[in-house]
């Protein structure tokens, strides 16, 4: 796998996938009319996954595996989630705009001439080609196929050689890039695709999601001696092709059972021993949150000492100081909060069996200004490539793992109290979305790409 960096197969009874996966990047089986009756099975089995740690046993493998349930869930979980897209200093400048492609929608954001960040859609308002495919500044979105070109705010300018049949006033009115709603949580930007699957498409009535932050009220606490709003980037690094379902990810990160194994001797200065677990409504909470205890204050994983590589940030409270917090806000997101640094990963779905991780390092701007900053990052990148290199492993082989005939069911750790968690929440998601179909049983399956 590279990294890049910048300064049809059916459910069989059983919940195990009927075939493989395709293995190529957003290919996706052809939506049947409604895939509500295909999952719901599925979805009744992962009940058993999402109760007490102690009961709880971990979802099918078909879950992870099949096609369809990944069809279902690009309506149910990222059709119906907040999503994160990136930091608000990822776009520091008017013009800036960065290409992000959730569960194969391509959306961009942009920072206006009025500063104002914004998420729309990426699909030319033509014949639907992608215009922007990298991060870039500039004052217009233009497509390259044929130099249709729209504002930052979405709003069309040019449409070359559509007259006399379509003059650009009239196109003007009826061919502006799509905008969805933007909720900026402690610097952090979130976008709902809600609407986009609907006849009148995002914005129409009845589209308005509810609101992202009454869901995050624990995150809220915990975020404010952190000041993430008041971070830069330091480094973004980008890992594309990743042949796993982006539940793996998710869980991979969630849960300290494995860090003393997979990770032993690099994740001793954290050790899941000290790990304490937060409480999770599944009715309410949008974010899942667990606590990783330093053997010392102000501590950290990349010195020999076990002391921190960077400056510790300044407004912690004392008890922060000798703790990770370690949060996800499902789908996209990951965090793990230092005392002296962030680190955000974003975990965009490419298909059933691939997935794209972006991690951004955040740290306050005089971190990055001074100059022992790019030697330190040097070293956090050196550790970064020995422990995700050993999550990339871990993840790929159970991956293998889940896709055999064999696959099983187990029980969790109580150092894995977060994914029943995870659990509960994709429960959620799916048991919501398969009311709604009962609900309007005429409907029919209207993916996130409209099709109906």
């Amino acid at each position: 796998m590279t990294a890049t960096s910048d300064p049809a197969a059916g459910i069989a009874p059983t919940g195990r996938s009927t075939g493989r996966a395709t293995g190529r990047p957003g290919a996706r089986p052809a939506a049947p009319d409604d895939l509500r009756p295909l999952v719901a099975g599925l979805v009744g089995e992962l009940a058993a996954s999402a109760g007490p740690v102690e009961t709880a046993i971990t979802p099918p493998p078909a879950c992870y595996t099949s096609p369809l349930f990944f069809e279902a869930e690009r309506d149910a979980v990222f059709g119906r989630s907040w999503l994160y897209l990136c930091h608000v200093s990822e776009l520091p400048a008017a013009g800036d705009h960065l290409a992000v492609t959730v569960a194969g929608e391509p959306l961009v954001v942009t920072r206006g001439e009025d500063d104002a960040i914004r998420v729309l859609s990426a699909l030319c308002r033509h014949r639907s080609y992608p215009l922007v495919v990298e991060d870039g500044n500039s004052r217009q979105l233009r497509c390259p196929y044929h130099y249709w070109a729209y504002g930052l705010d979405g709003c069309l300018v040019a449409a070359p050689t559509m007259e006399p049949g379509h003059p650009l006033a009239e196109l003007r009115r009826t061919a502006n890039l799509p905008s969805f709603p933007v909720e900026i949580f402690h610097g952090f930007v979130f976008t709902h695709l809600g609407g986009l699957g609907s006849p009148d498409g995002p914005g129409s009535p009845g589209s308005e999601p509810p609101p992202l932050a009454p869901t995050l009220a624990a995150l809220d606490a915990e975020l404010a001696g952190y000041r993430t709003e008041d971070l830069v980037v330091g480094h973004r690094l980008t890992l594309p092709d990743l042949p796993w379902n982006w539940k793996n990810m998710l869980e991979n990160a969630l849960e300290a059972y494995h860090t003393s194994f997979l990770h032993a001797g690099y994740h001793d200065a954290a050790p899941a021993r000290l790990v304490r677990f937060l409480g999770f409504d599944p009715a309410t909470d949008g974010a899942i949150l667990r606590h990783a205890g330093l053997v010392r204050p102000d501590g950290g994983f990349l010195t020999d000492d076990g002391t921190a590589a960077f400056p510790i940030l300044p407004y912690l409270r004392d008890e922060q100081r000798g703790r990770i917090l370690y949060t996800a806000v499902p789908p996209l997101m990951f965090a793990s909060l230092k005392p002296d640094s962030a680190m955000i990963m974003r975990i965009l779905p490419d298909a059933v069996d691939r997935m794209t991780l972006t991690v951004t390092w955040l740290f306050p701007p005089a971190t990055v200004a001074a100059p022992t900053f790019a030697a330190a990052m040097a070293r956090q990148l050196a550790f970064f490539d020995i422990v995700n290199g050993q999550d990339m492993a871990a993840n790929e082989r159970m991956y293998r793992g889940l896709r055999a005939r064999g696959a099983v069911r187990g029980p969790y750790s109580p150092q894995e109290a977060t994914l029943p968690q995870f659990n509960a929440w994709l429960l959620r998601q799916m048991t919501s979305w398969l009311a709604d179909g009962q609900q309007n049983p005429a409907d029919g399956h209207q993916g996130m790409d409209g099709a109906a």
